[in-house]
Formats: C-alpha cells, structure tokens, sequence
C-alpha cells in the first residue's frame, strides 16, 4: 500500500521532471534501483501522467482551443484551405514513437531494469541541451512547418523510449535544429506531448478503476501534488527555453549520467 509519504515524493518528481528536460522515466528507474521506492501499482503511475497531461492542456488550452475552432470551420467550409495542418503535423510526429513503442514493448520492463541504460540516457539528453543551446535564434514560425521537420521531430522522440532520455528535451532539440524560433519549439514539444502520454496511458484507465479504496486519499494527493507541481514546472521551463539557457539542464542531466553510471558496478 503507498503511503501518504511515497504519494507526495513520486508526485512532485513526476510533476517536475516530466516537464524539464531531465527525464521522468530516468529519475523513476533511478529511485526504483537506488531506494527500490515506485508506486503500488500500475494505476497510480499512470493517474500521475493523467495529473501531467491535464497540465498540458490547461496551460495550452489557448492554443488547442484555436485548433479545434479551425477544425471545426474546416468541416462547416469542407475547403481543404481551412483545414489545421498543425493537426496533420503533430500526427505525423506521434507516429514514429508508436511505431517503435509498439515493437518494443516487451522489452521495456528490462530497459528499465538496467541503470546503465539510464545513465546513458541522461548523456544523451545532455548532449541534446548543449546542442539546443548552440543553436542561434530564428524567426522561423509553425507556419513553414512541412513533412520533414514533422518527421524528424517525431523521429528524435522515439529516443525519449529510454530512460534517461527526456522527451521534452529531444522534441525541443529537434526544433531547434530544424531552426525554428523557440517559442514555436516549446509550443509544439508540448502539443506532440498530449497524443504521445494519452496514447501510452488510456490502455490503463480500467487499472485506475480498478484502485483500492483505502488507497484513494493517498491517490488523490499525489495527483494534485503532480498537477500543481507540473504547472510550475512548465512556466519555469518555458523561461528557459525562451530565454536561451537550456545548457543548465545539460549541466545536470552530464553530472547525473556520470554518477549513476560510476555507482553502478
């Protein structure tokens, strides 16, 4: 049975990592190696991603709202002008990722296993925020976005497979690289981020109705530490992604591949 305690921690790593480019993954399979400390059960897990996802679409209801209104206009016009190819886009993207979840799926449990897995994978996503960082400023917009950048984006992602590998953070180096201006780039990792985290936990809505009773108080706090938490988080992110100092979280993930990778024997 989790505890309020355990409740509380898994809820605030889950609400900040799973934003900042630290990978949230990575940080879990660390605390499940290190302390053997990790949720009940499958629900709780994903109960926390659902507390993120609801962040997500809240903090970009202005710019989901703007999409579903041009949808909507598409199917009163049926003019193939009026239709949202951001729609299009951020579809194309997701595809790479559930293509390759799809195939390794059953292996994922022993990824995650593996700590050394793991602290290559925060090499990696230090290697993707210094790399973000080198990249000048543009003012290429959504707009120009085509077929190859939609791929690439979504290619990048399927990295963020592995933990260690931050999902936020390979999304956003993508952008960049494809010089898009980085307000664009924040805007569109985090809209690939709600098909990609929904499409991965609505498989495992009956396992949340499944959720013991006597648990549910401690269910319902690590959600909204989860939610306030992430909110935070994803201000705070977009700061530094707008104000150009991703190597921060490049310093960070460097030092903890290295540690995790020197304690691991």
């Amino acid at each position: 049975m989790i505890t309020f305690l355990q409740a509380i921690i898994l809820g605030v790593v889950q609400g900040i990592t799973e934003f900042l480019p630290i990978s949230s993954d990575g940080h879990l399979a660390l605390l499940q190696y290190f302390f053997n400390f990790k949720a009940s059960n499958l629900a709780y897990d994903v109960l926390l991603h659902f507390a993120t996802l609801l962040v997500i679409v809240i903090y970009f209801r202005n710019n989901l709202w703007e999409i579903l209104a041009k949808f909507f206009l598409f199917l009163k016009s049926k003019k193939q002008e009026d239709f949202p190819m951001i729609i299009f886009f951020l579809a194309l993207a997701t595809i790479p990722i559930a293509l390759v979840g799809f195939l390794v799926k059953d292996y994922i449990d022993v990824i995650f296993a593996n700590p050394k897995i793991t602290g290559a994978g925060f090499l990696f996503t230090a290697v993707f925020m210094f790399l973000a960082q080198s990249q000048k400023q543009t003012t290429k917009t959504l707009k120009s976005l085509n077929f190859k950048d939609s791929l690439w984006i979504g290619f990048v992602q399927t990295l963020a497979l592995l933990p260690g590998v931050s999902r936020s953070g390979s999304t956003i180096f993508a952008g960049l690289s494809r010089k898009f201006n980085h307000t664009d780039v924040f805007n569109f990792s985090f809209l690939l981020a709600i098909p990609a985290i929904l499409g991965a936990q609505i498989l495992y809505i009956p396992e949340i109705l499944q959720t013991p009773t006597a648990e549910l108080p401690q269910y319902l706090v690590g959600f909204l530490v989860a939610f306030i938490t992430g909110f935070f988080a994803l201000s705070i992110l977009k700061n530094f992604v707008v104000g150009r100092k991703l190597y921060y979280f490049g310093i960070y993930c460097l030092v903890l591949g290295v540690i995790t990778l020197v304690l691991i024997k």
